[in-house]
């Protein structure tokens, strides 16, 4: 039996805010075929499904969110992320908050999901399970969860996010009563003033951009003087990007509703930060020079953050015994590590795929592993690569990796330099709030 989303639309589309309870993964075709019912691995089509219904919040954290594991928890973020469906309960990594402060029709509302453990009787102490399951360590951090025998722990947590969230509904409520009149000079570099009003307008310029932060205001007052100190040094180089330029950028960025001021502040922001990467490419790239030793380290970063592409074959083994682990020994062939693991009791699978079609936690297994070698067991599963090759995609990939390794000192020396011309600026802070 299947269910159109269509039938919804209308109540969902009605409604100011509608929120669903996603009890499904997107784990990916990594994973096998799909699935339902114990289970769930679920195309990601069904996230466009969700966002076409007029469905604009999800809760993330329920009995099946770790049906794909690790790998599927943070898949499955991820592909929301992408298509740009809030969700809250879950997270793919630390940065993100597991609570959130929404604004609907001027009215603040504070957020969170949590699921219940379901421990075994014999469970691991210390260790997490959702439905009978135990959970990477990893997972801990990234999945809002609580367990009925520790509940007055989950209790104070609670307390403390909605200690947060109220803290968070005090910020935006006074910042929306900032006048926009008699602003004050809170700061000043090398004489130009900066004033509070600006840097209200740079807070909601940031907002629009998706960066926030607790100390927001104190953050877009070290960006505004940044810019200033960018500009007055590239100034030194004959450097002044023309408005064409800076206009040119600022539409690849989708800024849309900007205010005079907000326009203007982006402006400025872009301007300084197209003068600051010609004066890293004039006066700092050219004195860089990579070791392979650097290019090698950035390379298997890339591979294991994103995978490159190159087509592997590789033998999975799943619910390995840690004593099972300690017993496979380097075979001589694929077949070979094989035959080893089905003498152990294990059905191993051998499949071939793109480096960058792998999941994060199956790159990061095998990045460094060399061909023919049984991985650690981790989270019960251990791989094995038996054959790897470039594919006519990767090109001159080498050099561009070399490029970016070259890039990222530069930006790291270009970092020190800014620290630097800010130790010689001359910068006044009028107000004790503003304290760099």
């Amino acid at each position: 039996e299947t269910f159109d989303l269509e039938e919804a639309e209308k109540y969902f589309k009605e409604a100011d805010l509608a929120v669903g309870n996603l009890e499904v993964t997107f784990g990916g075709s990594e994973f096998g075929a799909y699935s339902g019912y114990p289970a769930f691995n679920t195309p990601d089509s069904l996230a466009d499904a969700i966002k076409s219904s007029g469905l604009n919040f999800l809760l993330t954290s329920n009995n099946h969110s770790y049906d794909t594991r690790l790998a599927g928890l943070k898949r499955t973020a991820r592909v929301l992320k992408e298509k740009n469906i809030e969700f809250i309960g879950s997270r793919e990594d630390e940065t993100k908050s597991l609570y959130t402060v929404k604004d609907v029709n001027g009215i603040k509302i504070g957020m969170a999901n949590y699921s219940y453990e379901s421990n075994p009787q014999n469970a691991l102490a210390g260790r997490k399970y959702i439905n009978g399951n135990i959970i990477a360590e990893e997972a801990n951090s990234l999945l809002a969860t609580f367990n009925y025998q520790n509940i007055d722990a989950f209790y104070s947590e609670a307390e403390t996010v909605i200690a947060n969230m109220k803290k968070v509904l005090l910020f935006l409520s006074l910042l929306a009563t900032v006048p926009a009149f008699g602003a004050s000079v809170i700061a000043t570099v090398n004489g130009t003033p900066i004033t509070d009003t600006d840097v209200t307008t740079r807070t909601t310029l940031m907002a629009k951009q998706g960066k926030s932060a607790t100390d927001n205001r104190r953050v877009a007052l070290q960006n505004i003087i940044d810019d200033q100190i960018k500009l007055a040094y590239a100034a030194n180089f004959n450097v002044n990007p023309d408005d064409k330029t800076v206009d040119d950028e600022l539409k690849k960025m989708g800024l849309t509703d900007l205010s005079a001021s907000e326009h203007e502040m982006a402006r400025t922001a872009m301007r300084a930060e197209i003068a600051w990467q010609i004066i890293i490419a004039r006066t700092i790239l050219p004195t860089v020079d990579a070791t392979q030793e650097d290019i090698n380290a950035e390379k298997q970063n890339l591979a294991r953050e994103h995978g490159l592409p190159i087509e592997m074959t590789i033998i999975r083994l799943t619910d390995v015994p840690t004593d099972i682990v300690g017993k496979l020994t380097k075979p001589e062939s694929c077949e070979g590590a094989m035959k080893m693991a089905e003498y152990f009791g294990g059905v191993p699978q051998k499949f071939t795929a793109m480096q960058y079609e792998l999941s994060e936690d199956i790159r990061a297994q095998i990045t460094s592993l060399p061909e023919l070698t049984w991985s650690p067991g981790a989270d019960g599963i251990v791989l094995l690569v038996c054959s790897s090759r470039k594919t006519d995609e990767y090109k001159n990939l080498d050099d561009i990796i070399k490029q970016n390794t070259m890039f990222k000192q530069a930006m790291f020396m270009a970092d020190q330099q800014l620290k630097q011309l800010r130790r010689k600026a001359v910068i006044v802070i009028n107000d004790s709030r503003y304290k760099l």
